[in-house]
C-alpha cells in the first residue's frame, strides 16, 4: 500500500502536516523502522472540525518496527479522522510491524475530542495477515492516552501473529473527559492471542464505555490467552456513573483460556452499567468457548463495590444479566466476582436458541458475592427456580444440576474445629467456638457421584427467590459431599456468626465434579447469638510513623492461588523507606501428609521472602505468597509472615501475621500433580516465582494435553516441559543469573560425596534460601514478552547487584583498597573463569581511572560482567541445573534431610556430565519429577 508520503529511510521524524482527499494511505511506512510520526492532521481539514477523508483509505500504515504515533504532549497528538483505518499495522513487505507505539491520539473524533469524525472500519488495526505482534497502544505515562471513539472497531486485534498487543491507558467509546459517549460500533475486538488490556495499575486503565456493541469482544480460536485487567467497563472514567456499552465483554466463537480479571484487587474491571449484560459467554450457531476464567470483578457496582450500576434494563428480557450465557461455552470458571443490583439474573444459563446448539455445560459459579440482582442469582434453563427432580436425570444448561436443601441450625453439643469457611470484605471468620452452630442439609442429586456444597451467609432477615439482598460476610464449603444409590446425601457445616452480626440466612450452592454448578438453594434463617458487649474503645494518640500489616490474622482458601497480604504504613508519607518480609516454616521436617495445624514450605505454600521498598506518598502495598492446593485432608493450617529490618521506618503493629490456610478436602484425594495444569502452574510458582499468566498457562498445559491418553507421550512432554522452565529466558535471567552471582563472588563450598568412594567435591555455594530471596527480587514484576519487561529486567538486575556488593558479607571479602584489577581478577578467578583480554579490561574499565574499588556502583558493574561472562555460563550450566532439582523441585538444599550430604548432587551431575548435558537421555528430571519426594508434596 502506496501513500501520499511514504517512508523507506528510517529515523525520520514526520510532524505538523495536514493530509487530506487523498487514495490509499497518507504516511506509508514502508522500509526501516525507528519514525516519529506526530502532531498531523488526517483526514480532516486545517481546523480539524471538518471531515475531508475519502472513504476506504487508511490514515498511517506501518510495516516497520520500532516507530512512535504521536506523544505524550499535546503538541505530539495526530488527529486521525474521517477515513476507513486510523493507524493500521501492515505486513506488505518482510520487516514485520512490530514494537511500535501508538500513543497520544485523537482517532475518530474531531480536534476537541468531543465530536464524532468516524473511520468507517477501525481506529487501531491488526487487520493485515498474517498479523503484527507486540504493539502498544497507549501507555502508563502522563499524556500516553488515546482517546479512541467514533470509530467501527476502536482497536481491531486480528489473526494468530498478531500476539502480545498491549493496550494501555486509552479512552474507548467516549469522549474526551470520559464521561459521554462517542461510541464505537466496537470498542476493542480481539481476535489473536496473548493480548493485555489494561494492567494492575490505575495508569494502565482503559475506559472502554459507550460503545455501540461490546466493549470487549474476544472471539475465534486464535484468541488465546488473552488478558483483561483492571478496566472501567460501561461506566464514566470515575466508576460511578453509567457510560454503557451494550455488553462489557462478549467472549464467543471458540475463545479459549482468556481471563478476565484476576487474583489482586488492582486486577478487578468494574463491568457495569451495561444495556444487556455486563460479560457474554458463548453464541448460538457457533463453536464452543471453553475454559475462560472471569475472577475477581465487580460486575453490576461501581467502584466502590456498594453503588448501584446494574447491568440491563429488565429482568424481562432473558438476556439481561451480569453474566449470560446463552449457548455453546463449556468449562468456563465464574469465581471470587461480586455481581449485584444487575436488572436481571446475577449469573444467566439460558436454553440454547437453536435446536443445533449445546447448553452451557461445566460452568463453575463459585466463591462469588451474588446478592441484590433483580433476577435470581444464578438462573439455570427456563427463566426462575428450576424444580429439582429426583435423581436429578433432565438436561440443559450446567444438566439443571439440583441445589441442596438446608434443613436445620443446631446448636452444638461439644466444641467445633474450624470450618473451611473464609469471609468476604473480613480478614478472617470468626473463629468456631464452643457456642457455633451445625448447619445441617442434604443434596439428592445423580447417584454414586460426588459434590462440593458452597454456602454463604448474609445478615439479611430473609431472601427473595433464594438469593440474598445484601453481600455475603462469611462463606465455605463442603467438599467431598457422596450421593448413595438412590441419589441421596447429607452433610452438615459448622458456622459461628461473623464479629459483630448477630443473625441472618444461609443459602448454597451444589457443584458436580465437572464443574456444573446448581442454582442456589432456598434460604435458612440462622436463629440470633447472644450478643457480646462491645467494649468502648481507648482514643488513639496520632500515629507516628510506622509499618506494619493490615490485620494481624489473614485466612485463605487453598484453591485460592496467591494470598496477597497487604503491608501500611501509618503516619507522614513523606518519605522513603524499605522493609524485609520473610514467611517461616513451622513444620520443618514434618511429612506433608502430618495435620499438626502447621503449614509446610514444601507443602502447602511457597516460601516468600525480600524486601518492600515504599516510595515517597506510597501508603500501602502487597507480598503476593503463592499457596499450594494439595489432596490431602490435613484440617486447617497455619504459617507466619514477618516484618523486620525497617530502614527510615519504624516497625509497627502488627508486624507478624498469622495467615491460616482453609482446607478443602475431608478425605485424601489422588494427587494433583497428575493433572496437566497443576503441574504446570507449580512450575511457575517454584522456578519462577509467580502466577502464571494466562496464555503461559494454555500454551506449557496445551503440550501435555496434546497427547491425548498416549501414556508415553504424556510422560515425555512433562519431561520437556518441566525442563523449559530451567531453560527459559526468564529463569537464565533470574535464578540462574543468581546462582553466578553467588559463584562469581564466593566461589565454591566444599561438600563431601560417597558416590565411587568417599571424597571432597566442591559444590555451589549459594543455599536454598539465599537462592529464593535473590530470585525472587530480579524477577519482580517480570513476565517474558509481557510490558516493557527487558526493562523492568534490566532495572531489576541493576539494583539487584549494587545491593548485593553491599552486604556485609561481601564488603568483609572485598576490601574497598583493593585496586581495580586486583579486585577483577579475585572474581574470575572464584568463577573459575580464564577471561578474554577483552573481558577482563571492561569490568576493570568499570572502575574508570580510579586507583581502588570504592566505588560501589562500579563494583556492581563489575561483579556482573563477570556472572554474566559467557564462559561462565557455559561452564556452570550442568552444575546450576542439578542444583536446580533439589532447589525447584524439592524445596530444599542437596544435602539437607532427607540426604545427609551431596551424594545425590553428585551421581545426577556424573551423569548429567556423561551425557553431555542431554536431561532426557540422564533421565535426570524424569527421575526428580517422578520421584516420592517430589509426588507427595502434593497428595499421595
Amino acid at each position: 500500500m502506496t501513500g501520499v508520503l511514504n517512508v523507506n529511510g528510517g529515523n525520520s521524524v514526520i510532524r505538523g502536516l495536514v493530509i487530506n482527499r487523498y487514495n490509499n494511505s497518507a504516511i506509508a511506512i514502508l522500509k526501516n523502522g525507528s519514525n516519529i510520526i506526530e502532531g498531523n492532521f488526517i483526514g480532516t481539514d486545517i481546523s480539524g472540525a471538518i471531515s475531508r477523508g475519502v472513504s476506504l483509505t487508511e490514515g498511517i500504515s506501518i510495516d516497520t518496527a520500532n516507530n512512535v504515533v504521536g506523544g505524550t504532549t499535546a503538541a505530539a497528538r495526530n488527529l486521525i479522522s474521517g477515513i476507513a483505518e486510523g493507524v493500521i499495522f501492515t505486513t506488505y513487505y518482510s520487516d514485520p510491524a512490530t514494537l511500535n507505539l501508538v500513543q497520544g491520539n485523537f482517532i475518530g473524533t474531531d480536534v476537541t475530542g468531543t465530536r464524532q469524525i468516524a473511520n468507517s472500519h477501525a481506529g487501531v488495526s491488526t487487520r493485515s495477515a498474517p498479523g503484527s505482534p507486540n504493539n502498544t497502544i497507549g501507555g502508563t505515562t502522563s499524556g500516553a492516552r488515546n482517546l479512541i471513539s467514533g470509530n467501527g472497531t476502536g482497536v481491531d486485534i486480528v489473526y494468530g501473529p498478531s500476539a502480545g498487543t498491549l493496550v494501555q491507558g486509552n479512552f474507548i467509546g467516549t469522549d474526551v473527559t470520559g464521561t459521554k459517549s462517542v461510541a464505537n460500533t466496537e470498542g476493542i475486538e480481539i481476535s489473536a492471542p496473548n493480548s493485555t488490556t489494561g494492567g494492575t495499575s490505575t495508569a494502565a486503565r482503559n475506559i472502554i464505555s459507550g460503545n455501540t456493541f461490546q466493549g470487549i469482544l474476544i472471539r475465534d480460536s486464535s484468541s488465546t490467552g488473552n488478558l483483561v485487567q483492571g478496566n472501567f467497563l460501561g461506566t464514566d472514567v470515575t466508576g460511578t456513573v453509567k457510560v454503557a456499552n451494550n455488553y462489557g465483554v462478549g467472549m464467543i466463537f471458540s475463545a479459549t483460556m482468556n481471563t478476565i480479571g484476576g487474583t489482586v484487587a488492582s486486577a478487578r474491571n468494574i463491568i457495569s452499567g451495561n444495556s444487556i449484560a455486563g460479560i457474554d459467554v458463548g453464541a448460538t450457531l457457533r463453536a464452543t468457548t471453553i475454559q475462560n476464567l472471569i475472577q475477581g470483578n465487580y460486575i453490576g457496582t461501581d467502584v466502590t463495590g456498594n453503588g448501584h450500576l446494574g447491568n440491563g434494563t429488565s429482568a424481562f428480557f432473558d438476556t439481561n444479566a451480569g453474566i449470560v450465557i446463552p449457548a455453546n461455552a463449556t468449562a468456563d470458571r465464574i469465581i471470587q466476582n461480586r455481581i449485584a443490583f444487575d436488572h436481571g439474573a446475577g449469573v444467566r444459563l439460558t436454553n440454547p436458541p437453536d435446536a443445533s446448539d449445546s447448553p452451557g455445560l461445566k460452568i463453575q459459579i463459585t466463591d462469588n458475592e451474588i446478592f441484590a440482582n433483580d433476577g435470581l442469582g444464578i438462573d439455570l434453563g427456563n427463566a426462575g427456580i428450576t424444580p429439582n427432580d429426583s435423581k436429578d436425570p433432565d438436561t440443559g444448561p450446567n444438566n439443571l444440576q439440583n441445589f441442596p436443601v438446608l434443613t436445620s441450625a443446631v446448636p452444638p453439643s461439644s466444641p467445633k474445629s474450624p470450618s473451611d469457611s473464609g469471609t468476604g470484605d473480613l480478614a478472617v471468620p470468626d473463629p468456631i467456638g464452643a457456642d457455633a452452630l451445625t448447619i445441617n442439609g442434604t443434596l439428592n442429586s445423580t447417584p454414586n457421584s460426588t459434590f462440593t456444597v458452597h454456602w454463604y451467609f448474609s445478615a439479611d432477615a430473609q431472601c427473595t427467590s433464594n438469593e440474598a439482598a445484601s453481600v455475603p460476610l462469611a462463606f465455605g464449603k463442603v467438599p467431598g459431599v457422596a450421593t448413595d444409590g438412590s441419589g441421596n446425601a447429607a452433610f452438615n457445616f459448622p458456622f459461628d456468626f461473623p464479629i459483630g452480626v448477630t443473625n441472618g440466612i444461609i443459602n448454597c450452592t451444589a457443584t458436580d465434579a465437572d464443574g456444573n454448578t446448581s442454582e442456589f438453594s432456598a434460604c435458612l434463617t440462622v436463629p440470633a447469638a447472644t450478643p457480646t458487649p462491645t467494649p468502648t474503645p481507648t482514643p488513639t494518640p496520632t500515629p507516628t510513623p510506622a509499618v506494619q500489616f493490615s490485620a494481624a490474622t489473614y485466612s485463605t482458601a487453598e484453591g485460592i492461588g496467591s494470598r496477597a497480604i497487604t503491608v501500611t504504613r501509618t503516619g507522614s508519607t513523606s518519605g522513603a523507606f524499605t522493609v524485609d518480609y520473610t514467611t517461616s516454616d513451622g513444620a520443618g521436617l514434618n511429612q506433608c501428609s502430618q495435620a499438626t495445624g502447621q503449614a509446610s514450605a514444601r507443602c502447602d505454600y511457597e516460601t516468600t521472602l525480600g524486601t518492600l521498598r515504599f516510595a515517597a506518598g506510597e501508603t500501602s502495598k502487597e507480598i503476593l505468597i503463592p499457596i499450594i492446593d494439595d489432596s490431602y485432608a490435613e484440617g486447617t493450617e497455619n504459617f507466619s509472615l514477618t516484618l523486620s529490618n525497617p530502614t527510615g521506618i519504624t516497625l509497627g503493629s502488627p508486624s507478624t501475621a498469622t495467615i491460616t490456610i482453609i482446607d478443602n478436602e475431608t478425605t485424601t484425594g489422588a494427587n494433583p500433580i497428575d493433572q496437566a495444569s497443576v503441574f504446570v502452574r507449580i512450575h511457575y510458582v517454584d522456578f519462577l516465582n509467580r502466577e502464571p499468566d494466562p496464555s503461559g498457562l494454555a500454551f506449557w498445559t496445551n503440550e501435555i494435553t496434546s497427547c491425548g491418553s498416549d501414556q508415553a507421550c504424556i510422560q515425555l512432554k512433562r519431561i520437556n516441559v518441566s525442563a523449559a522452565y530451567f531453560l527459559s529466558i526468564e529463569f537464565q535471567q533470574t535464578g540462574y543469573l543468581v546462582e553466578r552471582f553467588y559463584k562469581a563472588a564466593y566461589g565454591d563450598a566444599n561438600g563431601t560425596s560417597t558416590f565411587g568412594g568417599s571424597h571432597q567435591m566442591p559444590v555451589p555455594v549459594v543455599r536454598l534460601n539465599e537462592f529464593l530471596r535473590d530470585t525472587q527480587q530480579i524477577g519482580q514484576g517480570v513476565v517474558v514478552n509481557v510490558g516493557n519487561w527487558q526493562q523492568q529486567l534490566e532495572n531489576n538486575k541493576q539494583a539487584f547487584a549494587l545491593e548485593f556488593v553491599q552486604r556485609s558479607r561481601f564488603t568483609s571479602a572485598y576490601s574497598t583498597s583493593m585496586t581495580p584489577t586486583g579486585f577483577v581478577n579475585q572474581l574470575f578467578l572464584n568463577a573459575g573463569v580464564t577471561p578474554s583480554t577483552t573481558d577482563r579490561n571492561a569490568a576493570i574499565a568499570e572502575f574508570g581511572s580510579a586507583t581502588n574499588t570504592s566505588d560501589v556502583a562500579a563494583r556492581g558493574r563489575a561483579l556482573r560482567d563477570v556472572a554474566e561472562n559467557s564462559i561462565l555460563q557455559q561452564q556452570e550450566f550442568n552444575r546450576a541445573f542439578v542444583l536446580m532439582q533439589y532447589l525447584g523441585y524439592l524445596r530444599r538444599n542437596p544435602n539437607d534431610p532427607q540426604d545427609t550430604d551431596y551424594t545425590g548432587y553428585d551421581f545426577w551431575l556424573t551423569k548429567l556430565n556423561a551425557f553431555n548435558g542431554n536431561f532426557v537421555a540422564a533421565e535426570m528430571v524424569k527421575a526428580f519429577i517422578t520421584s516420592d519426594e517430589y509426588r507427595h508434596r502434593f497428595g499421595p
